[in-house]
């Protein structure tokens, strides 16, 4: 009984920027506009490093990381000078994925089959124990890896907090939005996540390309082997950008099949959200092509590019038989579509993913 209590409190709320006669002629001055870097809101955050669970993550200055290896693995993120007994604005748990607590709550629902139950549910679906209500938000995509959000609420209003579960070579992971803080700053600490046996892993970009959009407003990288070409895409409201594909040799001669990526700016539409731009701009666009005989997109979800949030969804493109993945950022005032397409189910995820990763955003 004295676990439960215990392992409730927890739950609950872990302690928790010329002369008139002369004739004047006038000169035009043109002004160049100079690109303005957009900062990066972690740049100056500190780092904190798990030597037992693998993984570094960067916090908030005014934050002080405190390390807890009993009962189970925990670390607390709390205000600088924080009163003994205060709440934690973040919390990172951690246990085997294997492992199955008798009394969940002991644990924090960090329990391998309450994590399995979270994640099979559907995006807007609830569920209710006691008093407690669980709310399934859309995954996100974290370190690579999907992230199972789970909103978690009491009938009496007393606990409102987001948490996201992670697996991740044999271990699970549960970050805490612990006091609901300001959404952003969760965001962007959850986002600074990195698996330090990742390393090892991560595709090697030195010798790759470099490409800067025209008016300077992004830049990534991208495999050397790639044949770049301008592009625009949809009649009427067109995107504007550069195409970089690479021919796969999947059939004999004279047929071959080919995996790309097009990076396209549509211009005073970064207000869109990605549902819109896709039934609005996108779909509408294809809709005039006769080569297209169906459109399919979902399984929708939040990702960070660069220094800009962005979400990330499957399609399929009837006709032309492309399928791959696509990516709407805002940049402001225009809006970015990173789309990956291929002709053939081959394994271009990986490289998609690192193009992905190397974006740096200066508007």
């Amino acid at each position: 009984m004295l676990v439960i209590i215990i392992g409730g409190t927890y739950f609950l709320g872990k302690n928790q920027n010329v002369s008139p006669n002369k004739l004047s002629i006038p000169t035009q001055i043109t002004a160049v506009p100079t690109a303005i870097p957009t900062p990066d809101p972690t740049a100056d955050w500190k780092t904190f490093n798990s030597q037992k669970y693998a993984f570094s993550i960067k916090y908030p200055t005014d934050l002080n990381p405190e390390e807890f290896l009993t009962p189970f693995y925990s670390v607390t993120f709390k205000t600088v000078g924080a009163a003994q007994g205060e709440l934690s604005t973040f919390d990172i748990l951690a246990n085997p994925d294997t492992f199955i607590a008798k009394d969940p709550a002991a644990y924090d629902w960090l329990s391998a089959d309450m994590v399995d139950s979270f994640m099979a549910m559907v995006p807007g679906a609830t569920r209710q124990v006691d008093t407690i209500i669980f709310t399934k938000k859309p995954d996100i995509t974290v370190a690579g890896l999907q992230g199972t959000v789970i909103n978690v609420k009491t009938t009496d209003d007393s606990t409102d907090q987001n948490r996201m579960f992670i697996k991740h070579s044999g271990n699970m992971y549960m970050i805490v939005n612990n006091q609901n803080s300001d959404q952003t700053v969760f965001n962007n600490f959850v986002s600074t996540l990195k698996f330090t046996d990742q390393a090892s892993q991560a595709a090697d970009t030195t010798n790759w390309k470099t490409y800067t959009s025209s008016d300077g407003a992004y830049s990534f990288k991208y495999p050397s082997d790639w044949t770049q070409n301008e592009a625009s895409w949809n009649s009427g409201t067109r995107g504007q950008g550069i195409s970089l594909s690479k021919v796969i040799d999947l059939h004999t001669a004279p047929l071959t099949d080919q995996i790309g990526i097009n990076v396209l700016t549509y211009k005073s539409k970064g207000n869109l959200s990605a549902e819109e731009f896709l039934s609005e701009v996108y779909y509408q666009g294809l809709k005039d092509s006769l080569t297209l005989g169906w459109i399919k997109s979902d399984t929708m979800e939040p990702v960070t590019i660069g220094s800009r949030m962005g979400t990330k969804f499957n399609h399929m493109e009837g006709g032309a038989g492309d399928f791959g993945e696509g990516v709407w950022v805002s940049t402001g005032k225009d809006g970015l579509f990173i789309k990956l397409y291929s002709t053939s189910a081959n394994n271009s995820e990986e490289v998609y993913k690192t193009v992905l990763s190397t974006f740096k955003f200066t508007q």
